[in-house]
């Protein structure tokens, strides 16, 4: 899957993602260039929205999500490589139930904030997905 951004800021946003809990106001600026095309590398619903994984203008070793309101879809296939998780209580301290993406994250809660915090083994495991999802989109 890839999504081309529409827009950067706060003020691309609907209001009810606008929230002094979240730390972003209309001002808010993303990582994240208009116009251009990124590769998806998971999904997750919050607050009622669908919020993309991706390699923003940031990035550093991980993808980070960021809200689908900021973009339109570029490319509607799937990853070959994902596959889909819910859990009603929530995964993990964001309170998101649902997961879409390669096995190793799809199934276990704690791998996404192991990965942020630049684990080997995590770290190993996206850059090898990361280059087999890379390819399929070519």
């Amino acid at each position: 899957m890839k999504v081309k951004c529409l827009g950067n800021r706060g003020s691309s946003l609907p209001e009810e993602l606008l929230d002094p809990r979240s730390n972003w106001d209309t001002n808010t600026r993303f990582a994240l260039t208009v116009g251009k095309t990124y590769i998806v590398y998971g999904i997750t619903v919050y607050r009622r929205y669908l919020w993309y994984y991706i390699c923003d203008d940031d990035f550093t070793y991980f993808p980070v999500w960021n809200p689908s309101p900021l973009f339109e879809i570029a490319d509607h296939r799937v990853s070959k490589y994902w596959e889909v998780n819910y859990s009603p209580e929530g995964r993990d301290e964001s309170d998101v139930g649902i997961i879409v993406a390669y096995p190793e994250w799809a199934q276990n809660p704690y791998y996404y904030g192991r990965l942020a915090d630049n684990r080997d083994e995590e770290v190993a495991v996206f850059r090898k997905y990361q280059k087999m999802i890379d390819e399929e989109y070519g």
